[in-house]
């Protein structure tokens, strides 16, 4: 039961922290108040938490009684060896596409482990870069960047020193990094584009009350 709370209740911190301490608004000392305010706002809080909550029962919990196996600390090594198991395999399991029901459950196994694997780890980590960027006004790429690479250390270091049954993998830090990095640039590319495009339409009408 613990190994099950603690992730849900260091996530929560870390939004207590965030809130304190960064101005990230997601708990709102008038609830009511800021609901009738800015309901998105809250719809968009609500699903970070569940989000992140689901995220740290994925990665920080234990998987199994056994032992893990140990650290992989070279660079690309998993990665370079799943991309040769896609290239030589191929994208799907073959096998388990001959078997598969129909299920929409189950069709993630039609695609092979090493594709998986490598999808995976980049694709669910775009939201946290996605919600963090959207719920802080002004961030900078750097500063993304170093959010980026961080979170994925932490929770690699959680499970090597916490978790049962867990591998702790250098690779997953690059593959997570580019995943969180995407959705963070995501936002910010778009805040830009958007500021520009409000600078341009200023400068449009300016021009066009001088001409009148």
């Amino acid at each position: 039961m613990l190994d099950i709370l603690l992730p849900i209740l260091t996530v929560s911190v870390i939004f207590f922290a965030a809130h304190r301490f960064c101005g990230i608004k997601l708990f709102p000392r008038s609830i009511a108040q800021y609901i009738k305010s800015r309901p998105s706002a809250v719809i968009s809080g609500a699903v970070s938490l569940l989000y992140f909550c689901i995220m740290a029962l994925t990665l920080l919990g234990p998987i199994g009684p056994g032992q893990a196996a140990q650290p992989r600390l070279v660079p690309l090594q998993t990665i370079v060896a799943m991309t040769k198991d896609i290239v030589k395999n191929g994208f799907l399991d073959l096998d388990a596409l001959s078997n598969w029901d129909g299920s929409l459950l189950n069709c993630v196994y039609v695609i092979s482990h090493s594709a998986r694997n490598l999808v995976a780890n980049v694709v669910l980590f775009v939201p946290i870069g996605l919600l963090l960027a959207w719920h802080v006004k002004r961030i900078k790429l750097t500063c993304a960047a170093i959010i980026s690479v961080a979170i994925p250390i932490a929770v690699e270091l959680w499970q090597l020193l916490l978790c049962r049954g867990r591998t702790c993998d250098v690779d997953d830090v690059i593959l997570n990094f580019i995943g969180i990095f995407f959705g963070f640039a995501v936002v910010i590319i778009y805040r830009n584009r958007r500021k520009n495009g409000k600078r341009n339409n200023r400068r449009n009408k300016q021009i066009h009350s001088k001409e009148a």
